[in-house]
């Protein structure tokens, strides 16, 4: 069976090197403030002291009351978050010994790594002119495992791109706190209709980030 060369060995080995070194804390933590709020539930307001940030202050609630109020959160048990992958044709191009296809899944799998080393679920799609692979998230090795076992299959890669069949196709089943981020190189977007309509509805729902791949 033929597959990508991921570097994710490497990569995994540096972070577990790190983490001995207490450095993955930090990285978990860069990670987590990324997300800032995205995994945080609004308990209470409190009065604010002179020890609090400044910039918690929420200020309509203050003139609500008359007093400086800034809003306490409480952490929810974990973040979702969900990968799209582009997996077409193009994102086997690459004008450099290393194809794109070959960062973006370097790229995923490290991000994901670092999500299920934070005790937070993943899950993902890859996607040509049809979703090839789908997994809801989930926490724990075996996820990542199974993830990294078919994002370097190349059976999983190829055909064309149908970017609005991917976001139809995920759009019902994900729940809507979860976290999408998006890796391609959008070649082939322009050709789509309505496309601009369909990443605006998506956006709105799921809080979004794209990811773009693109050739030296």
């Amino acid at each position: 069976m033929k597959r990508l060369r991921i570097d994710i060995e490497r990569i995994i080995k540096e972070l577990e090197i790190a983490a001995r070194e207490l450095v993955t804390t930090r990285i978990v933590g860069r990670y987590k403030s990324v997300f800032r709020g995205k995994g945080l539930e609004f308990e209470d307001y409190r009065a604010y002291t002179p020890q609090d940030d400044a910039s918690n202050i929420d200020w309509k609630a203050s003139l609500r009351t008359n007093r400086l109020l800034i809003k306490e959160f409480k952490e929810e048990r974990n973040l979702n978050v969900f990968f799209l992958i582009d997996t077409s044709q193009s994102m086997l191009f690459g004008s450099s010994p290393k194809l794109k296809s070959e960062y973006a899944a370097t790229l995923a799998a490290s991000l994901a790594y670092i999500i299920q080393r934070a005790n937070d679920s993943f899950g993902y799609a890859l996607f040509n002119d049809k979703v090839v692979k789908f997994r809801l998230p989930a926490r724990g090795m075996n996820q990542f495992r199974i993830f990294l076992r078919e994002i370097s299959d190349l059976k999983n890669w190829g055909n064309n791109f149908r970017f609005s069949e991917a976001l139809n196709y995920v759009f019902n089943i994900l729940d809507e706190r979860t976290i999408v981020i998006i890796i391609s190189d959008f070649i082939g977007l322009e050709k789509e209709k309505n496309w601009k309509e369909i990443i605006k509805l998506f956006a709105r729902k799921f809080d979004t980030i794209a990811m773009m791949i693109r050739d030296k």
